[in-house]
């Protein structure tokens, strides 16, 4: 038996089936351009073979008992209908939803990392995800990318997201300035003991992570962009929850 787990971005949904010793992974899929729940479980549908137990899915939202508790970056229906319900409904299997960061440190968990102290996971894509772990225990729902910076910048996200870098056409050198006076500030903030970098600006480490000059240590997710959807299936069966 087997967890299907679902990462679903702003650009593209990435999923993979998670089985006892391993996981697999499938292409991505674009993310609806209307992107309803509705829409969004009509499309990773054909996913869900007979092997499928139950799912897995990451969001972009906070998330607290299955409820959708924002939606930023994505349709404000998320937060106004019950999407066990609705998924059940579309999917024909029971489905487990977690905020995309949390699912990523979840996923960096189960991997065993070093999560002595406060560890801090921060996802870069359309927006920023984060996540907190302190002495091995998830704290939830931690919206780091909307927080305000210093000198004027409304929000983080819309100064050091994947999704800027693209928009501004940044060099990776620009892009790890931008990356150092946030990561800066995330220290001066919150005092981490250690500081992991996953979603999709990950998968270029080699390019800029050399770059990076914090106060902590800061280092690649080991799952890197395919963090969340195994995270998402680990959580759908119980691990961390």
């Amino acid at each position: 038996m087997s967890v299907l787990g679902i990462d679903f971005g702003g650009t593209f949904i990435k999923s993979g089936t998670v089985y006892t010793g391993g996981s697999s992974q499938n292409d991505p899929i674009p993310t609806p351009e209307v992107s309803t729940p509705e829409n969004v479980f009509y499309a990773i549908k054909p996913l869900v073979h007979s092997g499928i137990t139950k799912v897995g899915m990451a969001i972009p939202c906070a998330v607290k008992n299955n409820r959708a508790l924002t939606s930023t970056n994505i349709s404000n229906i998320w937060q106004t209908i019950d999407l066990q319900k609705s998924a059940r409904d579309i999917l024909g299997v029971d489905c487990t939803f977690i905020n995309d960061a949390d699912a990523a440190a979840v996923a960096e968990m189960s991997e065993n990392i070093e999560t002595y102290g406060l560890a801090i996971l921060l996802t870069f894509g359309t927006g920023i995800g984060a996540a907190m772990i302190y002495n091995g225990t998830l704290i939830p729902n931690m919206e780091f990318g909307r927080m305000a910076m210093p000198n004027g910048i409304d929000t983080a996200e819309n100064f050091v997201s994947a999704k800027m870098k693209t928009y501004l056409g940044l060099n990776w050198d620009e892009y790890a300035y931008r990356m150092n006076l946030y990561l800066d500030y995330v220290c001066d903030m919150f005092q981490p003991d250690n500081i992991i970098i996953g979603g999709g600006v990950s998968d270029d480490w080699e390019q800029w992570g050399d770059k990076i000059k914090a106060p902590c240590r800061v280092h690649k997710a080991r799952l890197g962009n395919n963090a969340g959807f195994i995270g998402a299936a680990h959580y759908a069966n119980g691990f961390a929850n």
